[in-house]
């Protein structure tokens, strides 16, 4: 094993052991004073509290995932009310040592055994050695850097594959979107439209969990900056345009307001973050050991899925569904007013608009005819056209994908419900983009 893939299982062994260490310490240490015994354990019972509420308290702006932090705390506030005044038996002797260790061991095999009977596999919480311990206040929200990039060093740039640093030497083309864009698949199918349409260079500006009203600042902020000759926006049916986005860097809400009189306002046209001690529990991840082991242990992958889905559960701070008129706002209305935000941006510069509206599997692969995504993609077609925006939809040939016989060729494998392209869905989108998506030369 080398020594960059053993250091995250050292770091990760660390944050278990050192803070029950240093517990039993400074608990030894407390012991050792000339106090009473009173004294001593209120003392010992202070210390431990102190540790316990130390999570919710509002984040600094370099932190770690609340849930580290509880471990940790927990782990510390442990060893504090474990430790035992010198001199005196220890609770744990070494004879039952080893037969504790042998219980311990043998209780994690047998869960971890028990985890891999249950049917369907849980999501690997990714490789160690490129997993974090400790965040900047900018890192909480990965969308951040791509919406406010004058902020944050335009580090996107760096990202080779997305090409979006600057030439004259050939017609680019933007694309804009969410995770449907910016893929975890081998190739995306702007890197395939490079190689099939010789003479331009296909920009990616996809950003996974952002919405439309992102896309209209990453557009202010990126079109002068990657200087494209057409811009294609893709829009998922499946969330973008009726699920209440938060953004971390704007006040843990949506980017833009909407008004009674049916007018739509911008939020933040720069970064406003919230140091309210919640937006730790709400961001995770899952504490630093789990996800480490995770990677081996079906047991602790399990928790860790499940940690991550409860987080999305919590109530940001300030904010709820209803806030600043998204819930009183219709979504066809909404969608309009979107969709017009994004039309003006692109028009100041004089280039032409595209939008591919992206169906979702899971109305693909069902005849519901109250499938609000349906809706969702008669009210975009229709503010759309209203608007005067150039519009493709890929519906047909998606459908006949999702309704063949291996439909796992053409969407992500690993899980039904996984609306994202394969490799073979995004040949297949690439394909379909080159021969309807763009403008006339």
């Amino acid at each position: 094993m080398s020594p960059a893939t053993l250091l995250p299982w050292l770091l990760a062994a660390g944050t278990v052991v050192l803070p029950l260490l240093s517990g039993l310490l400074v608990g030894r240490r407390i012991h050792a004073l000339p106090w009473s015994p009173k004294r001593r354990a209120l003392v010992l019972l202070a210390l431990a509290l102190l540790a316990l509420s130390s999570p919710f308290l509002p984040s600094p702006r370099t932190w770690l995932s609340a849930y580290d932090h509880a471990l940790m705390a927990g782990l510390f506030a442990l060893g504090l009310l474990l430790s035992e005044r010198p001199g005196r038996p220890r609770l744990i002797g070494r004879e039952a040592l080893l037969p504790t260790l042998v219980v311990l061991v043998l209780g994690g095999a047998l869960v971890e055994w028990r985890s891999r009977q249950v049917p369907g596999a849980p999501q690997d919480p990714g490789d160690p050695s490129r997993m974090r311990i400790v965040f900047r206040r900018e890192g909480r929200d990965h969308r951040c850097r791509a919406i406010f990039p004058e902020a944050y060093g335009r580090d996107l740039l760096q990202e080779r594959w997305r090409n979006l640093q600057p030439t004259t030497a050939r017609r680019r083309v933007l694309h804009v979107g969410d995770s449907m864009v910016n893929s975890f698949q081998r190739e995306v199918f702007t890197s395939l439209l490079d190689r099939m349409r010789r003479g331009e260079v296909h920009m990616n500006l996809g950003v996974g969990g952002t919405a439309p009203d992102a896309y209209g600042l990453m557009l202010r902020h990126w079109l002068d900056q990657t200087r494209p000759d057409e811009v294609v926006v893709h829009v998922f049916l499946g969330n973008d345009l009726n699920e209440y986005p938060e953004y971390q860097c704007c006040e843990g809400a949506p980017l833009v307001a909407f008004t009674p009189d049916g007018a739509m306002t911008w939020r933040c046209d720069a970064p406003r973050w919230v140091d309210d001690g919640r937006v730790r529990w709400r961001l995770g991840p899952a504490p630093y050991a789990l996800r480490v082991l995770g990677h081996r242990s079906v047991a602790a992958a399990r928790v860790v899925e499940r940690m991550e889905r409860a987080m999305r559960s919590i109530v940001s701070p300030r904010v709820h569904s209803g806030s600043f008129g998204w819930g009183s706002t219709p979504d066809r209305v909404r969608t309009g007013l979107l969709l017009r935000a994004i039309r003006d941006e692109v028009a100041r510069r004089h280039v032409p608009l595209t939008l591919s509206l992206l169906p979702a599997r899971w109305t693909l692969e069902s005849d519901d005819p109250s499938d609000p995504v349906r809706r969702l993609r008669a009210e975009a077609l229709a503010a759309a056209q209203s608007l005067g925006i150039r519009t493709v939809d890929p519906w047909d040939v998606f459908q006949q994908a999702a309704r063949s016989p291996t439909p796992a060729l053409w969407y992500s494998p690993e899980n039904h419900r996984d609306p994202h392209l394969g490799d073979d869905g995004h040949r297949l989108y690439a394909r379909w983009l080159s021969e309807h998506a763009f403008a006339p030369r």
